[in-house]
């Protein structure tokens, strides 16, 4: 009975400037190693956004499958009480929203240059800088994260359904630990928007076993990061936000959309 090959799914995310040769050229050389490799090109994804240089995110179907098998394994844990503990933990780098919040400031820059104090509309220019994500993602392979995924439309909340979804589990997470700058608070709050649900390019989402160790070689090459929740082998996916509790929903736009 013959093998069957790994699946690949590549997502590359490059400039306004960036043409249809250069996304071309990446895509192929990209295609040309996935043949040595014995991976089949899956899906492709192709985005522009305000980044300094393109970036290429990949991921491989027979990882997920054995980063669910493990997960599962040990996300029904038992505590000395009894009650079960998760060894999984979502480890979130960079701050949900960036790439929304760039397009917010771009298209309303005056109306919010008019509403907010100074420094919040030059703070929000620095936010491209946030849109690197290749050191996060080489940190988590050099510290063993069992799963990794970046996110676009639909923000945080997207990207952490279609990780339960990938994974095929539950999970429990805590809102106020999701990072978030304050310039995509205040310009999500005067625009009535959910910055929750807005693009977020510039951040990774990272299960490990090994939280504490990831988080310190994050901090220590100065990438925000924070422990936002775990998974479970329930397959529901709570949200809390102190005693409220919500239940993550399948993706269904991106709040930019309207």
């Amino acid at each position: 009975m013959g093998r069957t090959p790994k699946e690949l799914c590549i997502c590359l995310v490059g400039s306004e400037q960036t043409t249809e040769a250069e996304f071309r050229q990446v895509l192929k050389r990209a295609a040309s190693a996935a043949q040595i490799l014995d991976l089949v090109v899956a899906d492709v994804e192709i985005r522009r956004a305000d980044v300094a240089a393109m970036i290429m995110t990949a991921t491989v179907s027979g990882v997920a499958a054995k980063s669910s098998k493990v997960c599962k394994e040990n996300a029904g844990n038992r505590t000395a009480n009894g009650e079960a503990e998760a060894a999984y933990h979502i480890i979130m780098t960079g701050y949900a929203g960036v790439e929304g919040t760039l397009e917010l400031y771009r298209e309303h820059g005056n109306e919010l240059a008019a509403r907010l104090p100074n420094h919040f509309c030059k703070g929000a220019e620095e936010l491209w800088q946030c849109l690197d994500v290749r050191k996060a993602v080489r940190i988590g392979r050099e510290h063993g994260a069992a799963a990794m995924m970046t996110y676009g439309d639909g923000g945080i909340f997207r990207g952490l359904w279609d990780l339960g979804e990938w994974l095929r589990l539950g999970m429990e997470l805590d809102m106020p630990e999701i990072l978030l700058r304050q310039q995509t608070i205040e310009a999500c709050e005067y625009m009535d928007i959910n910055p929750y649900q807005m693009r977020g390019g510039g951040s990774v989402l990272l299960v490990t076993d090994r939280a504490e160790e990831l988080l310190e070689a994050l901090w220590q090459q100065d990438i925000p990061a924070a422990d936002i929740g775990v998974l479970t082998k329930k397959p529901a996916r709570v949200l809390r936000n102190g005693e409220e509790e919500r239940y993550l929903e399948p993706f269904r736009g991106d709040s930019l959309n309207g």
